[in-house]
């Protein structure tokens, strides 16, 4: 902290908020809905998509929750969000509920009274008209293990609340398959970790496959050997009431 400056310490010890340093706080959400997402090419009705367009935002972490399917997303182009849930249930599909963290450029709309705090050049550190992150768990440096389909990581949170997922990194890694003698191509197969919120309070972390492409013969994976990884990052967000 600067000479001088506002600093609010929880009942824990830890800094809430802290006029040097920008907090990242609600700025949307909202929820997908099943009929509105489309079939991903390829994937034979297994796995739907759905291309949101959010410009403007300067850091976002956008926080999810779906309770059929495993999703994951990625910022497809600038300011286009692509969010892709893998083996949806037809049968009873669920939307996939978003929530928008990012840091705030104006203050919200006065009602009544509240605290706005402004760090020394005059931008937004804290606005308590807007609701903040509430992070209550990292899971930093996970596997969930196990192969495509199979292998699962649970984590059971206290009942009651709402809670969402929020990739920070997420786990890819592929495997280069060739066809055999006679034949002049190969297979490339890649699999990412997914996230999911199942009976509201369950986080299950998972990899699946969502990415298939036919090669040449020993024509190298059109990916960096420095975006594999079989760890993931992700963190888990309260949206009680959000």
């Amino acid at each position: 902290m600067a000479d001088y400056g506002l600093r609010i310490i929880g009942e824990h010890g830890a800094t809430q908020i802290d006029s040097e340093y920008r907090n990242h706080q609600l700025v949307a959400s909202g929820s997908i809905a099943h009929e509105d997402m489309t079939f991903v090419s390829g994937s034979g009705g297994a796995s739907v998509m759905y291309e949101m367009n959010m410009p403007g935002l300067t850091s976002p972490l956008i926080a999810f929750a779906c309770a059929d399917a495993p999703v994951f997303y990625y910022e497809s182009s600038s300011g286009n969000y692509l969010f892709i849930k893998t083996d949806p249930d037809t049968a009873n599909p669920a939307p996939i509920n978003y929530w928008v963290f990012d840091l705030v450029a104006t203050a919200a709309e006065p009602a009544g009274y509240g605290l706005v705090i402004w760090n020394a050049t005059g931008q937004i550190a804290f606005d308590s008209g807007r609701k903040s992150l509430s992070i209550v768990d990292f899971l930093l440096g996970v596997d969930p293990g196990g192969t495509s389909g199979s292998g699962s990581l649970d984590t059971t949170y206290p009942s009651g609340r709402t809670y969402a997922v929020a990739p920070c990194r997420l786990g890819f890694d592929y495997v280069h398959q060739a066809l055999g003698v006679g034949t002049n191509f190969d297979v490339l197969h890649a699999k990412f970790t997914t996230g999911m919120m199942q009976a509201g309070n369950v986080c299950r972390l998972r990899w699946v496959p969502e990415y298939i492409q036919i090669l040449p013969n020993n024509q190298s994976p059109p990916f960096s050997e420095a975006y594999r990884s079989a760890e993931t990052d992700w963190l888990i967000v309260d949206v009680t009431n959000y």
